[in-house]
């Protein structure tokens, strides 16, 4: 995975930890204009049986069905696999052949909070050796605990339903009845070929100890290859629900109609309670890791003419080191700031602070970047405009 470094995020996306903000999502009503909404596509080629991932983000309505499906590929009762609520409020993964189950999944715990927004990923590698290596279900980050009664793995090497060239579906109900999906969704991933961790679609917060989304880029896959299926539906406004963002042109078509359906998209405006200005959480932040420092890496003439952080009466000592143009910027950073300390860094409008923050992190510290620094960055006001204590040296 290499080194991760978290920071200060406020905007669209975190530019260390690849943070995102996500303001909008999809309803799932279960329903649109009386009928059972869902949306389909039939692969013209079958990708990888063995391995692939699921990825997505909900929230539940309150509205709750026995048989709730995210993803499905039924053909009939004996002959079907899906990733969906089971006694309303327990989450079932599973792939049924010749009406066996060829491996079955419940959650031992029960999502049923209307005001919690979840991060699922959902990974299998049936080549595994290791039977328990097989499936994956994480939520917020961490695998989750299954029901002793149903965690069946599959044996190895066995191709499942999944990625198969029979239609997949979103949302329905089994055999497309009237109990079809109930949920805030967003951030659909659908990787063809890796089984990969939740790390690579969220982070936990280091001011929160939350779970947050980032960023996915395909690139940072082992593979980084999408493969034959693979798809990616943001679910939040951006484009019609069922267009393919990932440039693979695997787009799905509604029962109603269409990649957006007959009025089916909805959008939960703010629905999705992640982001925030990062700065104004500083105090907050020093007052849990007083052992802190802060480090200024702009330049002498920006100190001198715009002016630097007061850190005095918040506890914690200020650095002042330009990175710009400057190849002993890391010996002068190890010979002024412990390695035991947690380093703030901060430039203009976070820009140069990435930087920073990531020659540090591959030295050993454990560095912050505050991505709106001391003048702000468009979007966020940073240190200066939001009044916190600054001097200039005359």
């Amino acid at each position: 995975m290499g080194i991760v470094v978290p920071n200060f995020a406020s905007s669209t996306e975190d530019r260390v930890s690849g943070a995102q903000v996500i303001e909008k999502s999809f309803i799932a009503h279960g329903t649109v204009n009386g009928s059972p909404f869902y949306m389909s596509r039939t692969p013209g080629s079958a990708g990888n049986r063995r391995t692939f991932t699921w990825s997505c983000w909900f929230k539940r309505t309150g509205q709750m069905a026995t048989d709730e499906r995210f993803l499905s590929v039924d053909d009939s009762s004996g002959e079907q696999a899906a990733i969906k609520f089971i006694n309303n409020t327990e989450i079932q993964f599973f792939d049924r052949q010749s009406s066996t189950f060829q491996f079955n999944f419940y959650s031992l715990a029960h999502y049923r909070d209307p005001g919690a927004w979840y991060h699922m990923v959902a990974a299998v590698d049936t080549t595994q050796a290791t039977t328990v290596d097989r499936v994956h279900i994480y939520i917020n980050g961490e695998e989750i605990a299954y029901d002793p009664s149903y965690d069946d793995y599959p044996t190895q090497n066995h191709d499942t339903r999944y990625n198969n060239t029979t239609q997949h579906n979103l949302f329905a109900g089994e055999n497309f009845t009237n109990q079809n999906l109930f949920s805030y969704v967003s951030q659909i991933y659908w990787i063809d070929g890796q089984q990969l961790y939740p790390t690579y679609f969220g982070f936990t917060d280091p001011l929160t100890n939350t779970w947050r989304p980032k960023a996915f880029n395909i690139s940072d896959t082992p593979s980084g290859s999408w493969g034959t299926c693979g798809y990616y539906l943001p679910m939040d406004g951006s484009a019609p629900i069922g267009e393919d963002q990932s440039g693979q042109g695997n787009h799905w078509e509604s029962n109603n109609g269409g990649r957006g359906g007959s009025g089916a998209l909805d959008i939960a405006t703010g629905a999705f309670p992640i982001g925030f200005a990062y700065i104004n959480s500083i105090v907050k932040f020093i007052d849990k890791n007083p052992n802190t420092v802060l480090l200024d890496v702009r330049t002498e003439d920006e100190w001198n003419t715009i002016g630097k952080p007061d850190t005095k009466d918040l506890g914690i000592e200020s650095v002042f080191i330009t990175i710009s143009q400057d190849p002993s910027f890391l010996d002068k950073v190890k010979q002024s700031i412990d390695k035991k300390k947690q380093v703030l860094v901060m430039c203009a409008a976070g820009g140069r602070s990435i930087i920073a923050a990531n020659l540090l992190a591959t030295e050993g510290y454990n560095s912050l970047n505050i991505s709106d620094g001391f003048s702000g960055n468009g979007q966020d006001p940073g240190w200066k405009n939001l009044g916190l204590p600054s001097i200039i040296d005359n």
